[in-house]
């Protein structure tokens, strides 16, 4: 009598928490969380003075200016493919990025 009872609540127990740890990415979290991405990167690389902020362009300064941005936007390329890809259609949310790294 008293698993009669209980069977009921725990088999919707059961489901309740089974959906719980599902996180199923969309095609829309996806974009927006790579939109958060390019959007920090952007900011952080505003905030580096250009190259030829002061004058003239030199080598140096342009050099300068490389050293810094670069690991700004390997950055970004690591947290872009670090990105689940959504469930439904992974292929539609490919990073593509240029010849320093190319994704197959």
């Amino acid at each position: 009598m008293w698993s009669r009872r209980i069977a009921p609540w725990l088999l919707g127990l059961s489901i309740l928490v089974g959906g719980c740890g599902s996180s199923a990415e969309t095609k829309q979290d996806y974009i927006a969380r790579a939109n958060a991405v390019c959007a920090s990167t952007t900011r952080a690389i505003r905030n580096v003075a250009p190259a030829g902020a002061s004058g003239g362009v030199s080598l140096a300064a342009l050099g300068r200016y490389l050293d810094t941005v670069t690991p700004i936007v390997d950055s970004e390329v690591k947290q872009l493919r670090a990105l689940p890809r959504p469930a439904a259609d992974p292929s539609s949310c490919r990073f593509r990025v240029g010849p320093r790294g190319a994704e197959p």
